[in-house]
């Protein structure tokens, strides 16, 4: 509870296979009405005065979703304020899933009849931006949780900023003026989201998906786990050892490649973000020999810089993948190499539509 006292007086990217989304890939509602992403303001009645006020309480109490910045209030008129506040990307609602880079302004649709929520979905909003916040204010209560009707909507939910973990926005809201018939009442602003779903996360170390990683090979010793933002692969005696191969496969469903893997017929693109040991050539597949087909996707050149990569997987039989991507390093490309250790970085990788 935040004690509050203001007195008002009235990377590169490198496309091997290029790809455009499609612009009717339908956008979806991602923070509900029932999701209860609320931020509540405690109103206090000035002593003495029959319409002055001070908001003496914000409170956040679903900040897995939507948490207010405390000390972030500020106020241009009697009633006319904005606060900040930060949506987890990595919490039970995994916004990371959308292009969060451009929030436009549009105005949520309020059914009075039904007190609810609607976001305008249609092509218009959709053309050209992945993500959309819209807020609705409710009418005065003298209850902490007040459930009283929808009074307010603005498309203010404005992006301005995003980290490794939350995206950070200001919301612009309208406050009800009071009277000296109720000195405490609250108003609680409600915040609703949509987006165009970015894809299916297979690896990022912040949100492992339904996938998991292995290494592999005969050649040196093979190891890899995540580290800070990445999952570092290396392999050392590489030099010194006999083999052919060591790698490292992301699989969509357990461990054990030989398991059941996704439907991923639906998705299109494979993107890769990562870097490895310069000179270096890695074998980029998609699927492998225990799957409904083992896709060659490209021979990737190492130079040590973090690169983003594109692979074009929509041809591919794709009804039962366990690994959606299999990073190979053969000794026959690699044969300029003498070096005693490889090494790898992954970032991320995301199958998207």
């Amino acid at each position: 509870m935040n004690n509050i006292a203001l007195t008002f007086a009235a990377f590169s990217i490198s496309v091997i296979s290029g790809f455009t989304m499609a612009q009717d890939v339908p956008a979806e509602m991602v923070i509900e009405q029932d999701d209860n992403a609320i931020v509540i303001f405690e109103k206090t009645l000035v002593t003495g005065s029959d319409s002055m006020f001070e908001i003496t309480d914000i409170v956040s109490p679903t900040p897995d979703i939507i948490e207010y910045v405390d000390g972030s209030l500020v106020c241009h008129t009697s009633t006319y304020c904005e606060i900040l506040a930060r949506l987890p990307k990595y919490g039970p609602k995994q916004l990371h899933r959308y292009d969060l880079s451009n929030i436009p302004y549009s105005i949520a649709r309020i059914d009075v009849m039904s007190d609810s929520i609607d976001i305008d979905l249609s092509p218009t909003l959709w053309g050209f931006n992945n993500f959309h916040i819209a807020e609705v204010i409710t009418a005065p209560s003298p209850t902490l949780y007040p459930r009283g009707q929808y009074t307010f909507a603005r498309a203010e939910g404005v992006r301005i900023g995003e980290t490794d973990d939350y995206l950070e926005v200001k919301l612009q809201f309208q406050l009800q003026a009071m009277t000296s018939a109720q000195p405490v009442e609250y108003q609680t602003l409600q915040v609703v989201a949509s987006g165009i779903d970015q894809g299916l996360v297979v690896w990022d170390t912040r949100l492992l998906g339904d996938g998991y990683a292995a290494v592999e090979g005969n050649k040196g010793i093979a190891s890899g786990y995540p580290t800070a933002e990445l999952y570092a692969f290396g392999t050392s005696h590489w030099n010194v050892s006999s083999g052919h191969y060591t790698g490292i496969k992301f699989f969509t469903n357990g461990t054990d490649q030989t398991q059941p893997g996704l439907d991923l017929s639906e998705y299109t693109k494979l993107t890769l973000t990562m870097n490895c040991m310069n000179g270096m050539v890695v074998e980029a597949f998609f699927g492998a020999s225990w799957d409904s087909s083992q896709n060659f996707l490209a021979d990737i050149q190492c130079d040590s810089f973090m690169h983003t990569y594109e692979f074009d997987i929509s041809g591919a039989n794709a009804y039962d993948i366990q690994t959606a991507l299999w990073l190979n390093i053969p000794v026959w490309k690699n044969t300029g190499i003498t070096n005693h250790s490889l090494w790898m970085n992954i970032d991320e990788i995301v199958l998207s539509k």
